[in-house]
């Protein structure tokens, strides 16, 4: 008899009968045999798991981490934006405070048009500055693909493979 698993080529065991013994008394050798080939199996398949488990636990840390980094990115564009926005305003009121000084150098009906556009130029600049509106963090509860990837450190945001 041959003892031979699926997956493999070469025999385990291979046993007969001869004259000093029987299949049956050669029995327990086979059967320690199949035991250890099946811890072997099952210490196996767990070192899988554990690995597994340990890949998941690794990229789920980065995930949250590249998501923080994103977060972090975010609001330092619109940072750079309101910052923007606010210079553009200081800029327009300037110029409105020069129209009005213009204006006082005008006769009217001159002076009140000239008056009349700096107050508009004033009401954009309110409307646009950004200290007019909320002045907080961005919290933001999803972020595309394209932008966690950059913060991936070569792993897929999209499951649990590298991309180096």
């Amino acid at each position: 008899m041959t003892l031979t698993r699926a997956w493999e080529h070469h025999p385990l065991l291979s046993q007969r009968d001869s004259g000093r013994s029987t299949l049956g008394d050669q029995l327990p050798a086979l059967i320690r045999v199949l035991e250890a080939g099946q811890a072997e199996a099952e210490w196996a398949r767990e070192k899988r798991k554990s690995a597994a488990d340990n890949r998941q636990e690794r990229w789920e840390e980065v995930k949250k981490e590249a998501f923080v980094r994103a977060a972090h990115e975010r609001n330092a564009k619109r940072l750079l934006a309101e910052l923007a926005s606010r210079d553009a305003a200081a800029a327009v009121r300037a110029y409105a405070a020069e129209i009005d000084a213009h204006a006082a150098e005008l006769e009217d009906p001159d002076a009140q048009a000239a008056r009349t556009w700096a107050g508009r130029i004033r009401e954009h600049a309110e409307r646009t500055d950004q200290l007019n509106g909320p002045l907080r963090l961005v919290k933001v509860s999803s972020r595309s693909h394209e932008e966690l990837q950059p913060h991936m450190h070569g792993w897929s945001t999209q499951g649990l493979y590298r991309h180096d």
